[in-house]
This record gives C-alpha cells, structure tokens and sequence, in this order.
C-alpha cells in the first residue's frame, strides 16, 4: 500500500510539472520537455528521498514528543461479538484506565482489542493482570 501511494504522488506531481509547463510554454519543442525530463529526474533523486527522510523524522518525533498509548479492551477481535477477558488481580476496567489517563496525560489513547495491536503504539497496557490474549 505504502508503495501505491508513493507512486501515486509521485504521478500526481509529474502531471502538475506537466500542467505548469504547458501554461510556461504554450509551444514548447522537444528540448524543453528534455529539460522538464531532467528537472524531475533530479527531483525524484534528490529532493524527493531528502523530503520523504524529514518526514519520517518529523513523525518520530512527534510520536515521542506525543506517544500513542493502547488499552487492551479484553477482546481478541470485537467487543461486540466475543466474551471478554477476565480480570485476574485488579477490579480495575479498561474504561477506568482510560477515564484516569485522559485526565492526566489526555491526548492519544485508544481503546484496542488485540487484532489490533502494530508498531503505531509507543506502549500498550494490559489491565487483565498475568491474562494475555492471543489471536489464534
């Protein structure tokens, strides 16, 4: 998917260059597409990796700055459709979690089953105790 949607800006970007020089050079001839061939070659080989690396930068350090914390709900795939979790040690429920943590630190919580657990998540707390949940 992460390679689609590159190649999709990166079309959307050559057929804007294309739609501007076509509004520069209302008759251009073959040594100015030559030259727009050229300058997005050197877009796509220069600027374009350096711009994709400050992106990943950003990102890491916004999700340090703001990390993104998941709550297991007790739910391998939906609440809704299967038997929660049973807690082991603690009366606390997830929804206290939240509720308290929202309070403190506010910001990105989320309420996850554990189909739904990926590497997005700076921590994700277990509320059930010694009980861990498995997709089967």
């Amino acid at each position: 998917m992460k390679e689609f949607i590159n190649k999709l800006i990166l079309s959307i970007l050559a057929v804007l260059f294309m739609a501007g020089f076509r509004k520069l050079s209302p008759n251009p001839s073959i040594f100015h597409y030559l030259s727009l061939l050229l300058f997005i070659l050197i877009f796509y080989y220069l600027f374009f990796p350096i711009g994709c690396r400050a992106w990943g930068c950003l990102r890491r350090n916004y999700n340090k700055a703001f990390p993104k914390i998941g709550i297991l709900n007790g739910s391998i795939y939906s609440p809704i459709r299967e038997n929660k979790c049973e807690r082991a040690w603690t009366n606390v429920t997830p929804s206290m979690w939240i509720l308290k943590l929202k309070s403190i630190i506010g910001g990105r919580l989320h309420l996850i089953s554990a189909a739904n657990i990926n590497q997005s998540f700076s921590i994700i707390i277990n509320p059930f105790g010694d009980i861990f949940l498995k997709k089967t």
